[in-house]
C-alpha cells in the first residue's frame, strides 16, 4: 500500500461515523423529531434460540416526526450502496408516505431536511 493510500484510508469516513453524526443531528431538534438508532442483526439466546432485531433492510435510524409522520434514515459511508433488501424497505415505506432519506455525511442530511422543510436554517 503506497502512503497516499494509507494517507487515504486513515480520512475515509466509515459508516459508523456517518451513523453517529446523524443521529446526533437529528437529536439536535427534538421538538422536530423522536428518533432512535435502530439495531438490526440478530443473536443466540441460549443453546438453541435465535432472536431477530429489527426486520430486513430497516434504515439505521428511525423515529417519528413532529407531524406524527415515520422517519427513517439509512447511512451510507461515502461510496457505499443500499443492499436490495434495503431499497425494497424504503420503496415500501415512501408507498406508504413515510419519509425516508439515504445520507452518507450528517452535512448531507441536514441539506435533505431543510430542502423538505422539516427543519429551519
Amino acid at each position: 500500500m503506497t502512503e497516499g493510500e494509507k494517507v487515504e484510508k486513515l480520512f475515509r469516513r466509515r459508516e459508523s461515523v456517518v451513523l453517529a453524526g446523524c443521529l446526533k443531528l437529528m437529536k439536535l431538534y427534538p421538538l422536530d423529531f423522536f428518533v432512535w438508532r435502530n439495531n438490526t442483526g440478530g443473536a443466540r439466546k441460549g443453546a438453541d434460540r435465535w432472536v431477530t432485531f429489527s426486520v430486513s433492510g430497516a434504515p439505521d435510524i428511525i423515529g417519528v416526526t413532529k407531524t406524527g409522520a415515520f422517519i427513517g434514515v439509512e447511512t451510507k459511508r461515502p461510496g457505499g450502496r443500499m443492499r436490495e433488501s434495503q431499497r425494497d424497505f424504503h420503496a415500501r415505506a415512501i408507498h406508504m408516505n413515510c419519509i425516508m432519506f439515504v445520507a452518507t455525511s450528517a452535512e448531507e442530511l441536514h441539506r435533505k431536511l431543510l430542502d423538505a422543510k422539516l427543519i429551519r436554517a
